[in-house]
């Protein structure tokens, strides 16, 4: 019997946690409002962003007939601008980015096949 309570004690502390959450997270996010920031500089597809140094970077990006860009830009909120930056060492898509001490991470993705589209080659490339 004590431990039928219990589950149902934690049973109802999860469930007036979830409610609770449920509730206030709307709210939460209602309180923010978008701000208009200078425009992209180059139009593409399948943006990824990661931030570094108080600072966000966006990278990769897709161009007509699937072609991956490579792209790397900085948008410092300090300056509200974008500056490009060298682009990825291998163009390629669907990478996995992450920060790590100030530094950002590329692993994986896909390049596109010699034979073009709709063919993609896997890569195993990790980059700092």
């Amino acid at each position: 019997m004590k431990i039928r309570r219990t589950l149902i004690a934690w049973a109802s502390l999860c469930l007036v946690m979830l409610t609770t959450a449920a509730i206030t997270a709307p709210a939460a996010c209602a309180q923010g409002k978008w701000v208009k920031l200078p425009p992209f500089p180059e139009p593409a597809e399948e943006l990824l962003g990661a931030v570094a140094n108080g600072k966000l970077y966006v990278l990769a990006g897709l161009g007509p007939n699937f072609k991956p860009l490579g792209l790397v830009y900085e948008y410092s909120p300090a300056t509200n601008q974008w500056v490009k930056k060298k682009p990825m060492a291998l163009p390629s898509h669907h990478i996995a980015f992450t920060t790590y001490n100030d530094k950002i991470y590329a692993f994986g993705g896909f390049t596109l096949a010699r034979s073009g589209p709709p063919s993609w080659v896997p890569i195993n490339n990790a980059w700092e």
